[in-house]
């Protein structure tokens, strides 16, 4: 069946002072869109222009300088899909802002759609919503989504503030149109339905926020077979695991790009636990908590420490969830001894201290 739908913008930004990325919602016929008629107020001139190989999907525009914090109204039309399908003319306001540096748990994963089918009154489409909690804002732009191994690089997009952005396929982010604000995304992961881990890194690859979903989280057992998303509850608690999502409760079955429809609270005031030391070597220690820690409180060498040894001399938290730490001692465990290792002053990922003395004991073995 041929292909006449036209294609239209998905999102246009300003990537830099000197420059615009368009995309768009399918392949483009890369001469008429390098030769796509463009027009701005304030007025801007268009020095060189690239479209992205092989994908064909993403047109950059080096432009005069954008002035920080001034809204352009662009123009755009004449460029066509590969199939010859021309765009409709589009109109879109720029701004050219200057984003903050995000810090852990500023984005959330908010929203999985992990199975659309069957369909219940959303798009027959897998997505991601994420949801900018802070007062920053947050340039997207070479930010990742990796899903079992499978990693798909966001483009540029900013971020306000209490604000929403739908991730789905490139073939799926028409469907959204009139929805919600949605971005189809190259290599965009097939999300499991029985469950898996989800990691947002930003370009540096710092992890932001990550979950691990299973089918028992939707806490439906109609719910889990399709049709409904998972929703974070507490978005002031992004480290809590099934206590913390549910199924949507939307008569569309889920709530893409806007509140989530079981919003409440939900709070940790539980201190965590050390659960387990374990010896990797004869100086080096993995240690192991009951649930997810502030990886900043765990990185200070002097929260270990273990009568008769001199000391810590590195620590290493374990991504994405930091559940574990590894801690490398400065003198040498002995064969058949027994250590009790403490913790101090550590906290978990709700601000929760660790209680006084927490410790675990251990042994080295004889390696003979």
């Amino acid at each position: 069946q041929p292909d006449t739908k036209a294609p239209f913008v998905s999102n246009i930004s300003a990537v830099s002072e000197n420059q615009i990325q368009i995309d768009f919602s399918e392949r483009m016929d890369s001469l008429s869109t390098l030769n796509i008629s463009f027009f701005s107020l304030p007025l801007l001139s268009v020095s060189a222009r690239s479209i992205e190989w092989p994908q064909l999907n993403r047109l950059t525009l080096n432009t005069s300088t954008l002035i920080q914090n001034t809204n352009y109204r662009i123009t755009l039309d004449g460029a066509r899909d590969c199939n010859q399908n021309s765009m409709q003319p589009y109109t879109a306001f720029i701004t050219r802002d200057v984003p903050d540096t995000a810090q852990t748990f500023d984005v959330l994963i908010h929203e999985i759609m992990a199975n659309p089918n069957p369909v219940v009154a959303l798009p027959n489409a897998e997505y991601i919503e994420l949801y900018n909690r802070s007062n920053r804002i947050v340039s997207l732009n070479n930010w990742s989504s990796t899903d079992n191994g499978v990693t798909a690089v966001l483009p540029s997009i900013t971020l306000y503030p209490d604000s929403f952005i739908v991730l789905t396929s490139l073939n799926n982010a028409a469907f959204f149109t009139g929805k919600a604000r949605a971005i189809g995304i190259n290599r965009f992961p097939l999300l499991s339905n029985d469950g898996e881990r989800l990691v947002l890194r930003d370009a540096n690859g710092k992890v932001i926020h990550a979950v691990e979903y299973t089918d028992t989280w939707y806490r439906d057992n109609v719910k889990k077979n399709g049709g409904w998303s998972l929703e974070l509850i507490d978005a002031q608690n992004p480290c809590a695991g099934a206590e913390n999502w549910v199924a949507s409760s939307s008569l569309t079955g889920g709530s893409p790009g806007k509140a989530n429809t079981n919003k409440s609270t939900v709070r940790d005031r539980k201190p965590p636990l050390l659960i387990q030391a374990y010896p990797l070597n004869n100086q080096l220690l993995r240690l192991k908590f009951d649930e997810p820690m502030d990886s900043t409180t765990l990185m200070p060498v002097s929260r270990y420490s273990i009568a008769g040894n001199s000391g810590v001399i590195s620590v290493q938290p374990v991504p994405p969830f930091y559940t574990e730490v590894l801690v490398t001692f400065s003198e040498s465990f002995s064969p058949q001894s027994v250590y009790r290792l403490v913790v101090s002053d550590v906290t978990d990922c709700a601000g929760n201290k660790i209680a006084e003395q927490e410790f675990a004991d251990f042994g080295f073995p004889d390696t003979e």
